[in-house]
């Protein structure tokens, strides 16, 4: 899973709103934990799908990636 970290990392430093690593790793922790468990939740037992988790991480974080890349003024 390439870009669940660097996904996970900006969301928990928009959440946070510092720089400061004694708030970005609890946070970060907090949010790979609700991203992973609630999207497996959400994919097999509300969806009922039978794809790979992986799969829909990699295109969300390729897509936040993008975004990033395209919001940064070179």
């Amino acid at each position: 899973v390439t870009f669940f970290g660097l996904l996970v990392v900006n969301v928990a430093y928009l959440v946070c709103g510092s720089h400061l690593h004694r708030y970005i790793i609890p946070m970060s922790i907090l949010v790979a934990i609700i991203c992973l468990v609630g999207s497996d939740v959400l994919l097999q037992h509300v969806l009922q799908y039978n794809t790979k988790l992986s799969i829909i991480i990699e295109f969300l974080g390729g897509l936040f990636f993008l975004g990033l890349i395209l919001r940064k003024k070179i």
